[in-house]
């Protein structure tokens, strides 16, 4: 993967703010779209370190966070020697049910629409040195580099989507 986004931060303190906002805007609007109630997305990993499904219950969009990538040469422009730019990728995957596939489609469909619609999104308490804004983008990914990611997490495909992270 040769894309770059950059995440001019303290990762420590914006990784995770980042993508829980993500995931809380995400469901907000799946929630209205799909009329439902309960929590649809989730920040989740797929997999468990002993193999076993990392995601509990079915019919869930799962975000996760797939590859952090340091940029040094952004890290030698920027004015804070404790900033660090990065290069995000989060993996959004539809797990559902084995009945279920359509509708795991349509719903990838609905997040897609959404990352379209709002490719940035406004990160509140961003903290000092950023704009608070998260930039989305969808990654064009082969079928071989999607492989290899599936490999990676140990798990079998699921319909998903691969965006790019940037946050300013």
């Amino acid at each position: 993967m040769d894309h770059v986004a950059y995440l001019v931060v303290k990762p420590r303190e914006m990784i995770d703010k980042a993508l829980a906002h993500i995931v809380q805007e995400l469901d907000a609007h799946l929630k209205a779209k799909l009329a439902v109630s309960e929590d649809t997305v989730i920040l989740s990993g797929i997999m468990n370190q002993d193999g076993t499904v990392a995601i509990w219950g079915e019919n869930k969009i799962v975000v996760s966070l797939v590859h952090v990538l340091e940029d040094r040469t952004i890290r030698m422009q920027a004015k804070d020697s404790s900033a660090t730019a990065l290069n995000l990728h989060m993996l959004v995957s539809a797990y559902y049910a084995a009945g279920n596939y359509t509708e795991s489609l349509r719903t990838i469909s609905i997040v897609m629409d959404f990352f379209r619609n709002k490719p940035v999104l406004n990160l509140p308490d961003a903290g000092e040195g950023s704009k608070g804004q998260i930039m989305v983008s969808l990654e064009n990914t082969d079928i071989e580099t999607m492989h290899n990611i599936w490999s990676m997490l140990g798990a079998k495909y699921m319909p998903c989507l691969l965006y790019r992270l940037r946050l300013q």
